[in-house]
């Protein structure tokens, strides 16, 4: 007698429902994940054998938010058949024209973890005004922080702090 075991994608699904913040419950000025299934980085799953290769993304963004003046995303790319380095990359808008702030590593994943769903445990970009008398305020900061899946096992890693300071992107608070 086989006995049927619950699906693992019903799981992951209901983690990711559970990753979402209620917006009352966010930093002013920090935005929410963009809601975004990654299925195309399934893509290498559906063909097996010489053809996959060629259907094997090489890089796949995993979140993506834009604000008023910064746009940040992750990526992931695909660095051997299991792992994949994660990176944070930023541009903001400059005289109408977005120009990059530039782009750090966040840290390595699996591969199938990082690029599939509920792989963010936090993603949070804000903009942050001067406290002095400028008008209209000069933007100085935006915080920005990650926090990555490990394994469905393991659960969320270890929290990344960054920060765009003066037009360049730079780690820590």
């Amino acid at each position: 007698m086989r006995i049927p075991l619950p699906s693992l994608t019903v799981g992951l699904a209901v983690a990711a429902a559970a990753v979402a913040v209620p917006s009352a419950l966010a930093a002013p000025g920090a935005s929410q994940p963009t809601s975004r299934a990654v299925s195309q980085a399934r893509a290498e799953d559906a063909v097996p054998g010489a053809g996959a290769a060629h259907s094997r993304p090489k890089q796949v963004v995993i979140a993506r938010t834009e604000l008023a003046t910064t746009r940040a995303w992750l990526s992931v790319r695909r660095t051997s058949r299991y792992e994949g380095a994660v990176r944070l990359h930023v541009s903001l808008l400059n005289n109408g024209t977005w120009t990059s702030a530039g782009s750090l590593p966040v840290s390595d994943a699996f591969w199938y973890v990082a690029t599939g769903p509920g792989a963010l445990c936090t993603w949070s970009v804000g903009e942050s005004a001067d406290s002095g008398q400028t008008s209209p305020p000069v933007l100085t900061t935006r915080p920005i922080t990650v926090r990555l899946l490990q394994s469905p096992a393991l659960g969320c890693g270890q929290t990344f702090h960054f920060h765009v300071q003066y037009g360049h992107l730079a780690p820590g608070q």
